[in-house]
């Protein structure tokens, strides 16, 4: 295969870079000029002129000797079939050819010189015999390297042909799993909108039924100050009123067309430490940047740090917490970073609950990322939650 590349190369490089010799030397040349020889030849025996004939058979030696040194003969000379037959049926090749066909000159031109007809007959057959061959095996070779650059051609088609089919089928692939990372990115958008907008009905609905009642129901406990469960029933009254303020504050988003995320965030901390006790902080950057954070995807970020610190009340048995507000950079690119740290008890291993999975879910929907790290070692090592999101470069 590699040997039928190469010459099919090189016939191509004989008709390109050599085309002027492969024109003047070819085997059509050579057949034109012993039709020549083949005319004088003619007009020869009919009336015995010589010098007609030695000046047309000088004239298709210099042609045949042209065609010996031409590129054109050497690249047929090597791909041209081997000899198999018999020995007086093979074509010559190599350095024979070109001593038959010189032996054969100078038998041609002795018996015209000596007028010996039968011997320039003779010799003629010889030189048309030679030369019918070459005009054979030059066809034979053409056609078999026409067929074999055909064939490594159909080859190269199948072999595009093919990779045209796997770009095409990676491509469809491709389009497959973007669309299907939009449709279940635009499903968790309307998921959490929805959460969303039921939590601002609850929060709703609480003020106007429960609270409301409960603040009845305190009036006419204190009307009824005679019992003497009076005190205890109030001081219960209270609590429920205080975690009914409570749930509706956590349930009903802030304003964020109003309210920084700063503010929020803020606001989040005084409430946690007046309800529990817990003492919390925040630190924000001087010169923090938000842009293209608009409203909902504030909200998304005040939900995850308002999870961290349910997660903080609940489980950690801390003493302090802190929430950190930042800029940071993530290949080239602007981030806000914010962390929610603690002294308490740490995290063995990543919580299943749905609390966590929420955190997960808005941080994959803002494109940023979410971890858990331990503080150190001991009863009190604390934990830092780490939450980037990108920012927009130009937002509108």
């Amino acid at each position: 295969m590699r040997s039928c590349i190469k010459h099919a190369l090189a016939l191509a490089l004989c008709f390109t870079a050599s085309f002027p010799a492969v024109a003047e030397t070819g085997i059509p040349i050579i057949l034109e000029g012993w039709m020549e020889v083949e005319t004088a030849l003619n007009d020869y025996i009919a009336d015995g002129h010589r010098g007609e004939l030695l000046d047309a058979l000088g004239r298709f030696r210099e042609k045949t000797e042209a065609y010996f040194e031409s590129p054109y003969y050497r690249h047929y000379e090597g791909s041209r079939p081997k000899n198999t037959g018999p020995k007086d049926s093979r074509p010559l090749t190599g350095e024979g050819d070109r001593k038959t066909l010189n032996r054969l000159f100078e038998a041609f031109s002795g018996a015209i010189t000596q007028d010996n007809r039968e011997g320039v007959l003779a010799a003629a057959v010889d030189i048309r015999n030679i030369i019918l061959k070459y005009q054979t095996l030059e066809t034979e070779t053409s056609d078999a390297v026409f067929a074999h650059t055909f064939y490594f051609f159909a080859i190269f088609i199948v072999i595009i042909f093919i990779l045209m089919l796997i770009i095409w089928l990676l491509q469809r692939n491709l389009s497959f799993s973007r669309r299907k990372e939009r449709d279940s990115s635009n499903f968790s958008r309307q998921i959490m909108a929805a959460q969303e907008t039921e939590r601002t009905r609850i929060a709703a609905e609480l003020h106007d039924t429960v609270l409301q009642d409960l603040s009845r129901l305190t009036l006419m406990t204190k009307r009824a100050a005679a019992m003497p469960e009076t005190g205890e029933i109030l001081a219960m009254e209270n609590r429920i009123m205080l975690n009914c303020r409570g749930v509706c504050e956590r349930v009903m988003p802030p304003d964020f067309s109003r309210l920084s995320l700063e503010d929020s965030l803020t606001a989040l901390c005084i409430n946690m430490e007046e309800k529990t006790g817990i003492k919390c902080r925040t630190g924000v950057q001087k010169d923090l940047v938000l842009g293209g954070l608009g409203p909902e995807k504030q909200l998304h970020c005040y939900r995850m740090v308002q999870e961290a610190m349910t997660n903080i009340e609940k489980h950690a048995g801390a003493r302090e917490a802190v929430i950190t507000m930042r800029n940071g950079e993530k290949e080239g690119a602007k981030t806000l970073l914010l962390f929610v740290s603690d002294d308490g008890k740490g995290m063995e291993k990543e919580d299943p609950r749905i609390g966590i999975r929420g955190m997960r879910e808005r941080a994959a929907f803002l494109k940023g990322e979410l971890s858990f790290a331990n503080g150190g070692e001991g009863k009190n090592r604390g934990l830092t939650i780490r939450i980037e999101i990108p920012l927009e470069e130009n937002p509108p």
